[in-house]
């Protein structure tokens, strides 16, 4: 019996070793030392995290400059999650987030096999389909089927939200607190906007190739001017960028009442940017929308926040509507009267307490310590451009687009 047992037991620990043998191997060949990414080949790395803390990975084809990282490498999330930009503590990482365009076909073959089975693999964008179609030239179709798990994005379905707000939320909650207390402040904020500075629009993008909508966006502007609206113009693509010796944009934003704030995308769900949140919002300026659909403006912004565009029979008549809220102080002040009615806020922005990626590395790293399901997105680029609008991924002049999306959809446009 005793020699029974102790071959038994010799078993067990053959397998144990061949386990370990087999597993080393896998480490090995799956490109997870991290020597050839970070730098850190003469560095010991201790994988295991002393202080109890889950590893959210960064897989780190984007942020190989460290002043590229979004996040700080070893920042603490929740007091429980910590940031890498590691491929060392692959196994060892709670959650690996890909971004977008972190890929291409070289990068592909550098994406590990390893897998444990509890972690998440998570997509991650901040970019429109249509900006992803027609700049970036993402083939999503190249990543292999039931890789992903969940998805980060400003669209409210993602697994974790991350909408392009920026601080959004805290300017909401900070407004409303103040205001709260000084309700006469409003009218005076509003009245320094009588300074002669009608309209404002910042561009940057400075008609790149691809860009799907450009040409309308620019052709709005245009027509609104030449109707009566006088419209200052700032930015990279009119040789008159902010530096650091010059005020800051929300500086000058301050002096105007009006923002055109036309996106780069057309009526890509929930891409709502920086151009309503922190150019508008955050400096009592109404503004102008273009691009957005009007059922997501509706379910995602403060009611009665904005102008938009295309509820105007021409361009006329929305210069015609501006020059009467430029001479009615009274009827220009009602656009912030969210500020004063909580009703007037989506509830999920009531709800939130904190905006921005921090905010949404919190929500990723509780979500994900607590799942206990396993879920598998099928294919990223059926559900990414699939699930899009068509008015979103088509662009004038675009032939090539179209074919893609022809394709990829098997539909007929």
């Amino acid at each position: 019996m005793a020699n029974a047992s102790n071959s038994l037991k010799m078993a067990e620990i053959m397998k144990v070793v061949i386990f370990l043998a087999i597993f080393g191997i896998a480490l090995s060949e799956n490109r997870i030392d991290g020597s050839s990414r970070n730098g850190d080949v003469d560095k010991e790395i201790q994988i295991t995290n002393a202080r109890n803390r889950y590893y959210i990975l960064f897989w780190e084809n984007l942020f190989q400059n460290q002043s590229d990282r979004i996040i700080p490498d070893g920042s603490i999330i929740d007091n429980t999650c910590e940031v890498s930009y590691n491929a060392r503590v692959l196994p060892n990482a709670l959650a690996i987030l890909f971004h977008h365009s972190s890929f291409d076909s070289t990068d592909i073959a550098q994406i590990p096999m390893y897998r444990d089975p509890e972690q998440i693999y998570v997509w991650f964008t901040m970019h429109s389909p249509s900006y992803m179609l027609h700049i970036d030239d993402n083939d999503l179709k190249q990543f292999p089927s039931n890789f992903f798990n969940w998805t980060m994005s400003y669209r409210r379905e993602a697994d974790i939200h991350l909408p392009i707000n920026d601080e959004g939320t805290s300017v909401i909650h900070r407004h409303a607190k103040f205001f709260a207390k000084n309700s006469r402040k409003l009218e005076a904020i509003i009245r320094l906007k009588r300074n002669n500075k009608l309209a404002l629009w910042h561009k940057n993008d400075c008609m790149k190739p691809g860009i799907s909508f450009a040409p309308k966006r620019d052709k709005l502007v245009s027509e609104l001017m030449m109707a009566g609206l006088t419209v200052d113009r700032v930015g990279s693509c009119f040789g008159n960028s902010f530096n650091r010796d010059s005020p800051t944009l929300t500086d000058v934003l301050f002096g105007y009442k009006f923002y055109l704030a036309l996106e780069d995308s057309y009526h890509c769900r929930d891409y709502i940017t920086a151009e309503y949140w922190s150019k508008s919002l955050n400096t009592f300026t109404i503004p102008v929308i273009w691009g957005p659909a009007k059922e997501d403006l509706e379910a995602l912004v403060p009611k009665g926040s904005y102008i938009y565009a295309d509820d105007f029979s021409s361009s006329a008549a929305l210069v015609e509507y501006l020059h009467y809220l430029d001479g009615n102080d009274t009827a220009y002040i009602e656009y912030f009267q969210w500020i004063r009615d909580p009703e007037l806020i989506p509830a999920y922005l009531k709800q939130q307490t904190d905006s921005g990626l921090m905010a949404s590395m919190k929500e990723l790293c509780r979500k994900a310590r607590a799942n206990t399901e396993i879920k598998v997105i099928d294919d990223i680029a059926e559900y990414w451009f699939g699930t899009e609008r068509e008015e979103c991924l088509l662009s004038e002049g675009s032939q090539a687009a179209t074919h893609y999306i022809k394709k990829q959809r098997k539909i007929e446009l």
